[in-house]
């Protein structure tokens, strides 16, 4: 049983660890007492549970109904609640328990009085102080129900277990001073075993490996920040030589690590409260991932509390149990973090290790010449001058385009091509329907006979004004027969050159009327190509007309297409989301596999350059960009 008196302002904070037992339980077992206190000595390392047996131990071996031992402190603390009786009785002995604790605290001797009891029985209390290596205010009080609880038989019992309550204070002390002593040591050889490698992942790996080892969990991890704090670099995981960054584990594991630093403090989960579980999720997402109980994080801060990094610890529950992994990262974190920065500052430089390694600072002078005649010709090739080839990318497209259109108002009849057909010139594509035409002309020469009918009986009666309105209509109508013969005689519609059909799908038009001028079908040459060149705006300094391309479209990639650059089109377009510069080069021999609309990668050749210019050129004026120059 746990339970604290109120916060009254002129009353001091208490900390209560009880049993209470009902009567009737058997009390003479002291010839066990040795054997059970031994037992609770050695076997119990929590706080709460070890007083709590030996408070029931007290019941067992006298006649005490309630057995409390009682902290008098500063701050407000909860303790677990044992009891067999009733929550009244509880709260009714309470305050006498605590008044009379104090009592004895306060006077360093035994207490006894008469507490109020709910039964009409006679029940006193009788308290001993407790020793405390820790200076903690701690006493042992039990409720009797006579007035024997003040004997010297209860009263030795209860000194005995004061001292043994005092025994496992020691003890716990004497434990953590070992663990600490342990921690120290082994952060003192893991300092020197890091400061004695030659990179600081090396040193890393030295960590995850022996901390592993002497913590007895099942991963150890260690990642440092990287250049101006964005973010964490995974360095090692403990029995993983060749680490994969882009796997969940990895990314589970870089997350906890974020998340210790931001917390800047030891972060264990399952978290002590439930108030820390949402400040704690990246923890506990890597304990399920990993089927884990317990995962356990800390900051890597140096001694002048600058942050390099953080680490973990993942394992059963035994790690976060013992209570030995959170301390020795508490212990061991500014020592392995100023280890690693010194590590760290004392690695050489990029640029130094690759002087190292082609200079070398060991081995024969014949060694060393030969390095350099290597390094002396690398620099020739990077000087040679080369063809500084532009990619981009092509289109075949048509020099001319023809189209073919409606010559008259009409219904559309039939069509002979398809988009895709290649066509002669003068080849029949499609053809009109005639029959309105063919009505109209039956109508016109009724008409014409009917007039010629008119003058010559106009002729006969020589009436000369009936003869020429005649001849008149006669010559009007001979004209609408005339256009309507020219129409009929022009109904089938021709292509205009050779070529491809590139658009006139009108299967779907058949029948259907048809206004004159309206575009029916697009006609291309397929004898003569031009290939347009995408080059690049960055890269348009270099071109110019009459260089040689070599292209390869994406239909025929076995083929390489030859041109030279006729012209430059002088405004930019975006084609593809790029900003781009057209080039135009006609193709004077084109198979007629190659088809208008067919894209591929071109080739520019733009003179010759040094092979470092070539390879350096963009990244050189990109960084005068940025750096404004």
């Amino acid at each position: 049983m746990s339970t604290s008196t109120p916060n009254h302002p002129n009353q001091t904070n208490v900390v209560i660890t009880s049993v209470v037992r009902t009567k009737g339980r058997p009390h003479h077992r002291l010839k066990n007492m040795h054997e059970r206190v031994q037992e609770i000595l050695e076997t119990i390392e929590d706080e709460a549970v070890a007083m709590r047996a030996l408070a029931e131990l007290l019941l067992e071996i006298s006649s005490a109904e309630h057995a409390s031992i009682i902290e008098i402190g500063h701050n407000v603390a909860t303790r677990g609640l044992a009891s067999h009786l009733d929550k009244a009785y509880q709260e009714l002995v309470a305050p006498p328990l605590t008044d009379l604790c104090r009592q004895t605290v306060h006077t360093d001797t035994s207490q006894c009085k008469q507490v109020p009891s709910l039964d009409n029985v006679a029940r006193y209390a009788t308290c001993v102080p407790l020793p405390n290596p820790r200076r903690r205010k701690l006493g042992l009080a039990a409720v009797f129900p006579s007035a024997s609880g003040g004997s010297e038989s209860n009263i030795a019992v209860m000194m005995l277990l004061a001292t043994a309550v005092t025994r496992w204070h020691e003890g716990v002390q004497r434990r953590q001073l070992d663990l600490e002593a342990r921690i120290s040591s082994a952060t003192t050889e893991l300092v020197s075993q890091i400061e004695a490698q030659e990179s600081r992942q090396a040193g890393c790996f030295t960590i995850v490996n022996e901390l592993k080892l002497f913590l007895q969990c099942e991963l150890v991890g260690v990642g440092v920040l990287r250049g101006g704090g964005a973010g964490v670099t995974i360095q090692a995981v403990s029995g993983m030589s060749d680490f994969d960054h882009q796997s969940e584990t990895a990314a589970r594991i870089q997350a906890a690590l974020e998340e210790a630093i931001v917390r800047e403090r030891v972060t264990i989960w399952p978290p002590p409260s439930k108030d820390e579980q949402y400040a704690t999720l990246a923890h506990g997402r890597l304990a399920q991932h990993l089927n884990q109980a317990t995962v356990i994080g800390a900051p890597l801060v140096t001694v002048n509390q600058r942050t390099v990094g953080a680490w973990l610890v993942v394992g059963g529950e035994n790690i976060r149990s013992q209570g030995e992994a959170p301390l020795a990262m508490h212990c061991m974190s500014p020592h392995l973090a100023s280890a690693i920065d010194v590590t760290s500052r004392a690695q050489p430089s990029r640029y130094l290790k690759i002087w190292r390694t082609v200079w070398g600072c060991d081995g024969t002078q014949s060694r060393r010449w030969t390095r350099l005649l290597i390094l002396l010709v690398t620099l020739l090739t990077l000087l040679a001058p080369l063809p500084h080839k532009i990619r981009t990318r092509c289109h075949v497209e048509p020099v001319h385009r023809r189209f073919v259109a409606a010559p008259f108002d009409g219904i559309l009849s039939s069509t002979t091509v398809e988009p895709g057909d290649l066509v002669k010139s003068g080849q029949i594509i499609a053809v009109m329907d005639d029959r309105e035409i063919r009505l109209e002309l039956a109508s016109l020469h009724a008409d014409s006979s009917r007039y010629s009918k008119q003058r010559d009986s106009a002729m006969a009666d020589h009436d000369a004004a009936a003869m020429q309105m005649a001849n008149y209509e006669r010559e009007r109508v001979d004209g609408e027969i005339e256009k309507l013969e020219y129409r009929k005689a022009h109904m089938t519609i021709r292509s205009p050159i050779g070529g491809i059909v590139l658009v006139g799908d009108l299967n779907d038009a058949l029948g259907a009327p048809v206004d004159k001028g309206q575009p029916l079908f697009e006609i291309v040459p397929i004898d003569a190509m031009k290939l347009e060149v995408d080059v690049p705006e960055e890269d348009i300094a270099y071109v110019q007309e009459g260089m040689p391309i070599r292209a390869r479209l994406d239909g025929y990639p076995n083929e390489e297409v030859i041109a030279e650059i006729e012209m430059v089109y002088p405004q930019a377009e975006i084609r593809d989301s790029q900003n781009v510069f057209v080039g135009e080069a006609r193709l004077d021999y084109v198979d007629q596999a190659i088809r208008p609309g067919m894209s591929g990668r071109a080739r520019i050749t733009a003179g010759r350059r040094p092979l470092a210019w070539i390879w350096f050129h963009k990244a050189w004026h990109r960084m005068v960009n940025i750096l404004g120059a």
